[in-house]
Order: C-alpha cells, then structure tokens, then sequence
C-alpha cells in the first residue's frame, strides 16, 4: 500500500501545484473580466469556491490518515474488525458565513464599481450626443 502511495505522489503533487498556480492567475486576473468575478462570486455563494474545494480536501485527508491508522494493523496482524462503534465519521466543518459573506462582497464590488463608472460616463455623454446634426 505504501509503495502504491509513493509511487503516485509526484503525480499529485505536481497536480496541486498545478491547480494553485491556476487559481493564483485567475485571482491575478479576474478584475479583467466580469465574467470571472461573476462566477468566481456564484462559485462561492453556492459553495463551490476553490477556498471551500481545499478545506474540503485537507479535512478529507485527515479523515484517510485516521481511517488508514485504524485499519492498517488489523490487516497487516491478520485480525478481524469487530468493533465497528469505534469507526471514525466523517464530518466537514463548513466555512465561516462571515468569511464567505466578506469574499462574496468584495468580488461583488469588484463587479459593480467598474459597471457604476461606465454607466456614469456612459450617461455623461449620452446627455451630450445629438440624434440630429
């Protein structure tokens, strides 16, 4: 089993890495686009932002390690399992409402303070355009 691990790990590795450096350029960048602020904003009002995706991942593999831990020696000794009171459950501690609410509104923001000047300077010379010359 160890072997099988090891033997995947740089695999993995070099897919987070690559999944970070992903993210780290879209944060980079979303302020060019609305379309990016707009779904990167939904992402993480319905609870699938890449935040939420790493919680969920480093609580997932805390929850492996002590599935392995409990296991491992009954098979390694040859022994049946037969107290299954003793199983651990896995249970996600969700994000904190207020640091969602806090992410949702900056990218919020970031939405509407561009779209507030444009529509300002779009008006301004609106007024001043002549439909007859």
């Amino acid at each position: 089993m160890e072997d099988v691990l090891k033997s995947v790990q740089p695999v993995r590795e070099n897919f987070h890495a690559q999944r970070l450096r992903q993210a780290e350029f879209v944060k980079r960048v979303q302020w060019l686009s609305p379309a990016i602020v707009m779904q990167q904003t939904l992402n993480t009002i319905v609870g699938t932002s890449q935040e939420r995706y790493d919680k969920f991942m480093q609580e997932a593999r805390a929850f492996h390690q002590k599935w392995r831990q409990l296991f491992e020696p009954l098979i390694f000794q040859r022994k049946a399992f037969t107290n299954y009171t003793e199983l651990p459950e896995f249970h996600f501690q969700e994000e904190d409402n207020a640091e969602v609410a806090t992410r949702t509104l900056v990218m919020l923001m970031l939405i509407l303070i561009p779209a507030s000047l444009l529509t300002v300077l779009a008006y301004s010379r609106f007024k001043t355009y002549s439909i007859v010359q």
